[in-house]
């Protein structure tokens, strides 16, 4: 699981609740998930604030939606539920999933599971 988010406190919660289940790797921007995406995608689900300063969780699924569909496709969204108009209107575009702040430790678990189980069954043999 991919965790992207420029908030150190944001991140580090969600990277700690998630280890309880699954391998997490940790970027505190959009340009080091994508440099890291580049490199590797071997991901089952990225879970990526919407709104960051220089390249937004918009601009990094947009690239992914580009480079790797599938992949683009297990990216959730983390807001505060405040949106710029091209936030809302992104958002209300793409089907994927959305979580919002505050959320449980629960409802990440079992979103992740969710998405890496489907990820996984999709998996070739």
């Amino acid at each position: 699981v991919l965790v992207v988010d420029d908030d150190e406190g944001v991140r580090v919660i969600m990277t700690r609740v998630l280890e309880t289940r699954h391998e997490v790797v940790a970027e505190a921007s959009g340009e080091g998930a994508r440099a890291r995406l580049a490199a590797d995608r071997r991901f089952d689900a990225i879970f990526c604030d919407l709104m960051m300063p220089g390249t937004s969780g918009m601009d990094l699924h947009a690239w992914l939606a580009d480079e790797d569909p599938s992949l683009a496709g297990r990216v959730v969204f983390v807001t505060g539920g405040t949106f710029t108009a091209r936030a809302a209107a992104y958002v209300a575009r793409v089907p994927n999933r959305r979580i919002d702040k505050p959320f449980t430790a629960s409802s990440l678990l079992d979103l992740a599971d969710e998405i890496v189980a489907a990820a996984r069954a999709r998996e070739p043999e």
